[in-house]
């Protein structure tokens, strides 16, 4: 029975002394601590300026899938911008059969505001046109530049109406950080068969083109945004698939939204995710 008191007395002690504990008195500038976000890294968006008419254009993709093997698809995201003189648009018929092209108007207008004189050429989140050979330079550079803000997609798509909705959320990395500039969508489509010239001079009937620039979303240059820091920001869009016959069909499960946020100093963040989860 002693020691059972012994015990007791000491549990009651020990509760005694997290109470008081428990109960101190917080200054009124500790109650509320900042906690900064998890880190998260950079990824890196290629504008390729490309056409099926381009000889030399494959390299470019070749090059692209090779940095996508060396940094991760959610490192690199490529957007294939079909434009220039090098570009087709709408459907072709030859001796070699039907093909869709896929030059826009969207793609451009990029292409004659960017200047772009030679395809392949390339922009590393907007930092200045260069080469394909140029391009791991430009990755490493700005992949040494601290990330300021973080972004993530929410897509919900109803078949029956081809309609998509598309939830993006910003979040400020650095509480001492603010980023203003503009927060840009686009739609790009993956596994697109049609023709493309190659380096030797023959042309591949069933060539696959793959991040093929589609349309904008939320305008040719983007919305504004402003992302405090340590602070969310959310912006909700909608936007109607169109329906054409083939082989100009836009396959929902292969189309997936790439959303960056860029000002002055080029491409801040980018992000990248399917319509319909597979």
């Amino acid at each position: 029975m002693t020691s059972f008191r012994k015990i007791y007395r000491l549990f009651a002690a020990a509760l005694t002394l997290f109470a008081v504990v428990s109960c101190e008195s917080i200054d009124e500038e500790n109650r509320y601590v900042y906690v900064k976000p998890a880190s998260v890294g950079r990824a890196i968006l290629i504008e390729d300026y490309t056409g099926q008419n381009c000889l030399n254009c494959p390299n470019a993709t070749d090059e692209i899938e090779r940095l996508v093997a060396i940094y991760g698809d959610s490192v690199i995201i490529p957007v294939g911008i079909h434009s220039g003189g090098f570009g087709v648009s709408g459907v072709v018929s030859n001796q070699l059969g039907t093909f869709a092209g896929y030059k826009t108007d969207l793609g451009q207008r990029y292409y004659e505001h960017f200047g772009v004189e030679s395809q392949p050429s390339g922009v590393v989140d907007r930092q200045g046109i260069s080469e394909y050979a140029q391009w791991n330079n430009y990755i490493h550079s700005e992949l040494q530049k601290p990330v300021q803000l973080s972004l993530s997609l929410s897509n919900q798509y109803d078949a029956a109406t081809r309609q998509l909705t598309v939830k993006v959320s910003a979040l400020g990395q650095d509480q001492s950080v603010s980023v203003t500039g503009k927060l840009q969508l686009w739609l790009v489509e993956d596994s697109l068969v049609s023709f493309q010239r190659l380096p030797d001079g023959s042309v591949n009937t069933t060539y696959t083109h793959n991040h093929v620039l589609r349309d904008a979303i939320n305008g040719d240059w983007g919305t504004d945004i402003t992302v405090a820091g340590g602070q969310m920001s959310e912006q909700t869009f909608t936007y109607t698939l169109p329906t054409y016959e083939a082989p100009q069909n836009w396959t929902p499960e292969h189309i997936s939204v790439v959303a960056f946020v860029y000002n002055d100093n080029g491409v801040q963040q980018v992000t990248k995710k399917k319509i319909i989860n597979q």
